[in-house]
């Protein structure tokens, strides 16, 4: 089987890549998507919602730790940590990360109903986030 030619960056610098863009402009292009949204995650309503989040984990009895998600959760979940049978209950910040599964669009990151949707959510220590994610560790879902 022939191997795929590479062929110029989507984002335009020239660099030769199998598919889509190279890592540089795709991070770029992942940043100006990011800084487009409206919504952010130091606001206090998203910070009331953190805590009711955690606290409905806890109420259905679900431990928050690396690799939690609502009963009515996401199938898929990134978390190596809940691969590998490793209890993880903080980052580096102190608490674990909100991640969205799968990401949220553009038009769902205005949306604080889409953004609030417990059944998005998987709890994420800071290792399974930055693996997760292609922001280079930038928790934009703590």
């Amino acid at each position: 089987m022939p191997e795929t030619a590479f062929r110029p960056c989507a984002g335009g610098c020239g660099a030769k890549v199998k598919a889509g863009r190279c890592p540089s402009c795709a991070g770029r292009a992942d940043q100006r998507r990011r800084s487009r949204r409206t919504l952010t995650y130091s606001e206090p309503w998203w910070r009331a919602w953190r805590l009711w989040f955690v606290a409905y984990l806890v109420e259905c009895g679900i431990s928050p730790v690396c690799g939690a998600t609502a009963p009515d959760g996401p199938t898929t979940n990134p978390s190596q940590c809940r691969r590998e049978g490793v209890l993880v209950g903080e980052s580096s910040t102190g608490s674990l990360h909100l991640h969205h599964e799968p990401e949220l669009t553009d038009a769902e990151a205005t949306n604080r109903a889409r953004v609030c949707d417990h059944r998005r959510i998987v709890l994420l220590c800071d290792r399974c986030h930055n693996a997760t994610t292609r922001h280079g560790g930038l928790s934009i879902a703590s």
